[in-house]
C-alpha cells in the first residue's frame, strides 16, 4: 500500500522498535523523523542545529525536528518535479554549507540559496549547464 505521493503508508511501514539498528542512537531518530514525516523524500541534509532537511517533489525544503519526528517549517524553494527513472539522471539536490542550504534545480539550471535560521531564500542563480549533485568544502584554516 503506498500514499498518494508514492511513499509507503504508515500502516505498511514496519514500527522503529521492529527494526534492528548498527547505528547511533540520533542517526537512527533522523533515519525515522524524515521516513515517518517526508517518506517521499528525495535529498536529505542536516542543518546547523541538527534539524534534518528534507527536499521534497513538491519543489518545498522541509525543516524537521527530529526528536519529535515532526516537520516544524516549510520553505518553498523550486517548482514541483518528478524524479527521474534512470538513476543517472539529474535531479535535486540539497547540500548544506554553514547556516545556507544549497539546492539545486536541473529543470531550470539553478542554484538557490535558503538561509536555515530565517526559513527565507536569499538568492537564485541560472547555471550555464544542467546540475548534477552537490558538494562543497571549507577552506583550510592552518
Amino acid at each position: 500500500m503506498s500514499t498518494a505521493l508514492g511513499g509507503p503508508s504508515k500502516a505498511s511501514r514496519p514500527s522503529f522498535r521492529s527494526r534492528q539498528w548498527s547505528a547511533s542512537r540520533a542517526a537512527a531518530r533522523s533515519w525515522v523523523a524524515w521516513t515517518t514525516v517526508v517518506p517521499w523524500a528525495a535529498s536529505l541534509a542536516r542543518g546547523p542545529q541538527g534539524e534534518a532537511l528534507v527536499l521534497g517533489p513538491d519543489g518545498r525544503m522541509h525543516v524537521i525536528d527530529v526528536d519529535k519526528a515532526k516537520v516544524a517549517d516549510t520553505v518553498e524553494v523550486m517548482d514541483e518535479w518528478k524524479e527521474p527513472m534512470e538513476w543517472q539522471q539529474p535531479r535535486p539536490a540539497i547540500f548544506v554549507r554553514g547556516g545556507t542550504a544549497y539546492v539545486t534545480d536541473p529543470a531550470k539550471k539553478e542554484l538557490h540559496a535558503v538561509d536555515i535560521a530565517t526559513r527565507r531564500k536569499l538568492t537564485s542563480a541560472t547555471l550555464p549547464g544542467v546540475p548534477n549533485e552537490l558538494s562543497g568544502v571549507l577552506p583550510a584554516t592552518h
